[in-house]
């Protein structure tokens, strides 16, 4: 990250180039000197050295005049300075971006407006000329620093040929059987239909006849036929009107037709649907269960403890996650058309399907932990969802 004063405010480069953990959270991007993991471990407070508000600015992805920088995109400022930001590769440049763009649209829809996150997110913009960041934009010159390249990268499960990993044969061994884990009371489980017009911010739910959620349903179907060599497909969102329109149309449980839609529109549903249900897919109740099993460093034991959690889901959360979960794999297998690696997809579902429980600081920074655990889902869909009789019938008793 480097900050460019603009030429008419006498400035110029206000900052070189640095390394620094940047945390995106409600549309505040906060700047960290260390990582969760190191101050974690020495106990040390994790507090941040910069934070700004993006509602008051412009993002675009930089061009070849502003940097030759690869992967590039500039923060522009009220204050007439940029903050330039590289990432590791393209993927990770239209992550930021995509994600950017869903906390922007999520702020202009008022959604968690009265949150304590926002809160203490607004009182840390505030007070930013406490943070080091912050106070370089007033300064008119500073001492250059070390040049470096910005070298965090996202890395998922691969072999040497690039694809991903297979289980490996600890899974497969004669005799072993599975531990099962002990099954938790679920808050809104016993919800048999939306109450009023919850399909939108209730509790997940089957449809009257006992299959996918309307909504699920007719947006996956969309999908799957006329978006999978869609390039960008769930990463792009479409108008923010339309999605409302349609969100409202199924709330009041209207007919709805999506003949004309933009696929992205229908996308951009989906992906509000799962974010808004009162308790996510993958439940409050074993957040932590999941996180503590994407933290096991080797991974089968990883792959073991993820299926283990899926497996004493609720029937209703595991018939979803499974339908949801096989058609994000279909639309992986498209990549070299859409560009939506498993690893893009997981980017952007884990922000709905895996929420913790505590609307704090702490969960934005296990983000790389919830999206590790739905990208193995999605690369490993079918060796996950592998029944035996035990499985079904601990499943018909939730």
């Amino acid at each position: 990250m480097k900050m460019v004063a603009e030429k008419e405010d006498g400035g110029g480069k206000l900052s070189s180039w640095k390394v620094y953990y940047g945390v995106l959270s409600k549309g505040f991007l906060l700047f960290y000197k260390d990582s969760y993991s190191k101050t974690k471990k020495y106990g040390k407070p994790l507090t941040p050295i910069g934070s700004f508000d993006l509602d008051d600015c412009r993002i675009e992805p930089a061009g070849k005049g502003d940097t030759k920088r690869k992967h590039s995109f500039l923060i522009n400022t009220p204050r007439k300075v940029t903050i330039y930001i590289q990432t590791a590769n393209e993927k990770e440049l239209s992550a930021w971006l995509d994600a950017i763009m869903r906390e922007l649209i999520a702020r202009k829809e008022g959604q968690n407006e009265d949150s304590d996150i926002l809160r203490l997110l607004r009182k840390l913009t505030s007070d930013s000329a406490q943070m080091k960041v912050n106070r370089k934009m007033s300064r008119k010159s500073a001492k250059d620093t070390d040049d470096r390249d910005w070298r965090t990268r996202h890395k998922s499960e691969t072999d040497d040929k690039g694809k991903p990993k297979k289980i490996g044969n600890w899974f497969g061994k004669p005799g072993r059987t599975t531990d099962k884990l002990p099954p938790q009371p679920i808050a809104g489980s016993a919800v048999q239909h939306p109450l009023g017009n919850e399909m939108f911010g209730g509790y997940l739910t089957m449809a009257k006849d006992g299959g996918i959620p309307r909504v699920v349903r007719m947006c996956i179907e969309e999908v799957e036929s006329r978006g999978l060599t869609s390039v960008g497909i769930y990463r792009l969102s479409g108008p923010a009107s339309s999605i409302q329109r349609y969100r409202t149309a199924f709330n009041c449980d209207e007919p709805v037709s999506f003949v004309d839609a933009d696929i992205n529109a229908v996308t951009g549903l989906l992906k509000l649907y799962f974010r808004e249900l009162k308790n996510p897919l993958l439940t409050f109740e074993y957040y932590d269960w999941f996180i503590d099993a994407a933290r096991e460093p080797e991974y089968d034991d990883r792959m073991y403890r993820i299926k283990a959690t899926i497996h004493v889901l609720p029937k209703t959360n595991f018939t979803v996650l499974e339908y949801l979960m096989r058609h994000l794999n279909r639309v992986a297998d498209h990549s070299e058309i859409n560009k939506m690696e498993a690893s893009n997809l997981a980017l952007i579902f884990s922000v709905g399907l895996l929420r913790p429980p505590a609307d704090d600081l702490s969960g934005i920074m296990q983000t790389d932990l919830q999206s590790k655990v739905v990208e193995a889902i999605i690369q490993q869909v079918d060796w996950f969802f592998e029944k035996d009789e035990q499985d079904d019938q601990a499943q018909d008793a939730l």
